[in-house]
């Protein structure tokens, strides 16, 4: 056996799935090492930054600006192949995945690093209704609809004709905050933050009895709100939606 062979014999093949902040940094660090070969397989053939999404869904951030193409970032790795497959089976008994063309890599090593996507728990309604902000397409159609409605706004004839828009933010985690917060800076929104159960409005609203940071229903309990329902009332006004928490607390929001 002549020393090629024998060096291809000795390397051992990495399948990774996934180029997020995980799999990609993967690649990075296991390319140092020459004994291996390194298959790194995404839907997409670039990162996405995701704490710059919420800067692509209020318009700070053109959504270029929060991609980085793969190939570019593994340029000087000669070990590392990018393959764009989306997979959609995984044999952990023989470390192959299959991607949606039929396309299949087997490795020595198969690491999984696929993300995450939103988790609605069972909220009725969220998962056709709501707006996550988990991929670059998520944040480019939360920016399409807000720009939609400002303009429908400004087309009725804005705020000076009662055409005031409120936004609703679920989630007072990083994402949220820097929503709000982009929104409120940049369009002079009113912003609604629910976490876990904590109301925080600004005056004069009141929620029944209770503001601020009181808790709704109790202290430590998680707001459970139903997405979806349309309200006729001509107070909300026709397709807006109306979020119901199950103390009574109503409220009603322009995106949908």
């Amino acid at each position: 056996m002549d020393s090629s062979a024998k060096s291809a014999a000795s390397t051992k093949h990495v399948v990774i799935v996934g180029a997020g902040f995980a799999g990609l940094n993967c690649a990075k660090k296991l390319a140092s090492d020459s004994s291996l070969r390194i298959t790194l397989i995404d839907k997409n053939n670039y990162q996405q930054f995701q704490p710059l999404f919420y800067q692509v869904a209020t318009g700070i951030l053109s959504p270029e600006n929060a991609a980085f193409n793969l190939r570019n970032v593994l340029f000087h790795h000669q070990n590392v192949d990018v393959k764009m497959s989306e997979v959609v089976s995984v044999d952990l008994a023989t470390r192959t995945v299959k991607g949606k063309s039929g396309d299949t890599y087997q490795g020595d090593f198969l690491i999984l690093s696929a993300g995450s996507e939103a988790n609605f728990f069972g909220i009725s309604g969220a998962n056709k209704n709501a707006f996550p902000m988990y991929s670059l397409r998520d944040a480019e159609h939360l920016r399409s609809r807000l720009l939609e409605l400002f303009e429908a706004a400004d087309v009725k004839g804005g705020a000076a004709a009662g055409n005031n828009l409120h936004f609703l933010v679920v989630g007072a985690g990083a994402t949220g905050v820097e929503t709000a917060g982009a929104g409120r800076c940049r369009r002079r929104e009113e912003a609604v933050e629910l976490d876990g159960g904590a109301v925080e409005q600004p005056e004069p609203h009141r929620l029944g009895e209770r503001q601020g940071a009181d808790r709704v229903g109790g202290a430590g309990e998680n707001l459970d709100v139903e997405l979806g329902r349309r309200d006729a009332d001509p107070a909300v006004g026709n397709g807006r939606q109306q979020l119901e928490h199950r103390s009574g607390l109503r409220l009603h929001v322009a995106l949908a």
